[in-house]
């Protein structure tokens, strides 16, 4: 970009700075400060993304929505009447972004309310940050997605989410969101999934502990002596190893769930993060971890049978192999004759799939679920490779400097220059040897970090 128009942008947009400053901040002024962000906005695109005026824009409109909600006693007709006026403003800024910038397309399937059509563009100015773009897009469709949820149109805003999800799946917020809406449908272990993503993603989520302790407390006193869906069966048995209770039975309803734990991404994440967060000082301690080993283990042989006997879903498959690796511990002294014939068809499946096709693309493993945000245990060289895996399954594997690429999925709107750096690895477990089986239960209880606000955005003029 030419160097002086730079600038008169620049002195343009700290001009529309100082005014916004002076503009009053009352709920009746909304409108106005809406309309003054998106002229920051089209004066320089990248400034305004560096200070995040997204955010702002969107808490702007949400304390407008609430003090709304508020004054007319949550009047249902009011509600959606203020509802849609935010979703025409949220509109309005992402099809003035689009008809002055140069925003890459993200995606046919994103609604042209929010991206306008290219014969209706102009003349646009390039944005230099990818990354300023990815960002600002995904917001929109998180918040767009919000005022679906707000409006109760959940497939709507289940679109939305995902779309947001697809273009930046390293923010945590969407994923949280995307459990949110589970709940609504009632699919509780596919929303303990989304908020375990929300919980380890890049720019993780922290209020997503308290979503999840809301649904392990439904299930932690379940009689799972009494038949029930398998799902529900499995969130039972989760809650209780989090919680650091009994599991009854445990030898035979635990290889109950491996059967389709086993392949089960909804499964497996969890399980993770559960473990994560277990010590093993005391006996009740090492009872949770026992039952997470017996799980790991028992669902591991059966993933590494599928595998052999079938490869139609082999590159998830792969994905899910990758992590049962990231808890070495849990795989100490298995000691399995079946084990070891499949550990080895397999790695001598992908070493002929190589051989067959020594392209580098195809030792690379698809990762359309944004698995490479996903930091929890022993995190993987992403993109994780087929190579790589069979150094693993044959135990030649040894640790190295791995780079940690840098990635078009970003939260941040700055870049900087990593240098390699080894793979960060679990911390070691600390015993707790004094501590009573009363104090392990209250810890077990207390497990997980603090809930807070939905939205955790400020504000404050912080630039």
């Amino acid at each position: 970009m030419d160097t002086m128009v730079f600038f008169k942008m620049t002195e343009e947009w700290e001009q529309l700075h100082l005014e916004l400053k002076k503009l009053p901040q009352g709920i009746e002024s909304v409108p106005q400060y809406l309309r003054h962000l998106n002229k920051m906005f089209v004066a320089d695109f990248e400034t305004s993304m560096s200070k995040r005026l997204d955010v702002k824009f969107w808490n702007k409109l949400k304390s407008m929505m609430d003090e709304m909600r508020k004054a007319s006693e949550k009047d249902k007709v009011v509600d959606l009447n203020v509802q849609n006026l935010a979703l025409g403003f949220l509109s309005d800024l992402s099809l003035l972004v689009h008809s002055n910038y140069e925003i890459p397309n993200f995606g046919e399937e994103i609604s042209s309310q929010l991206t306008w059509t290219p014969c209706t563009y102009g003349k646009r100015k390039p944005v230099k940050s990818k990354t300023h773009c990815r960002v600002f897009m995904a917001y929109i469709l998180l918040r767009m997605g919000d005022l679906m949820r707000y409006k109760e149109i959940y497939p709507k805003a289940k679109k939305f989410y995902e779309q947001s999800c697809r273009i930046n799946p390293a923010d945590g917020a969407v994923w949280n969101q995307l459990g949110l809406i589970s709940v609504l449908s009632a699919k509780l272990l596919e929303s303990t999934y989304f908020h375990t993503r929300a919980l380890h993603a890049t720019l993780e989520f922290p209020a997503a502990s308290g979503s999840l302790t809301s649904i392990f407390k439904k299930f932690a006193n379940r009689d799972i002596s009494k038949p029930m869906p398998i799902n529900e069966l499995y969130l039972a048995c989760l809650a209780k190893i989090h919680f650091l209770l009994e599991i009854e039975n445990s030898t035979e309803i635990l290889q109950k769930i491996s059967e389709k734990a086993a392949t089960s991404k909804e499964m497996l994440i969890p399980l993770m993060s559960v473990y994560e967060h277990l010590e093993d000082g005391t006996e009740i301690e090492q009872r949770a971890v026992q039952y997470v080993t017996t799980l790991w283990q028992n669902s591991y042989k059966i993933l590494l049978k599928t595998m052999v006997d079938e490869d139609e879903h082999l590159p998830e498959n792969l994905h899910l192999l990758a992590f049962y690796h990231s808890a070495p511990k849990l795989l100490e002294n298995f000691d399995d004759s079946e084990v070891s014939e499949n550990i080895w068809d397999l790695s001598e499946t992908l070493k002929n799939c190589l051989e067959m096709n020594p392209e580098p693309s195809n030792d690379v493993i698809p990762d359309p679920d944004g698995f490479k945000y996903f930091k929890c245990l022993e995190k993987h060289q992403y993109p994780i490779k087929k190579s790589y895996l069979i150094r693993i399954l044959r135990g030649d594997y040894l640790e190295e400097s791995l780079h940690d690429e840098s990635s078009e999925f970003d939260t941040s709107t700055t870049t900087s220059n990593s240098s390699p750096t080894k793979s960060p690895r679990k911390a070691p477990r600390v015993p707790h040897p004094e501590s009573s089986d009363e104090e392990c239960l209250q810890r077990g209880r207390r497990r997980g970090r603090a809930v807070l606000n939905e939205s955790v955005d400020s504000d404050e003029e912080d630039f």
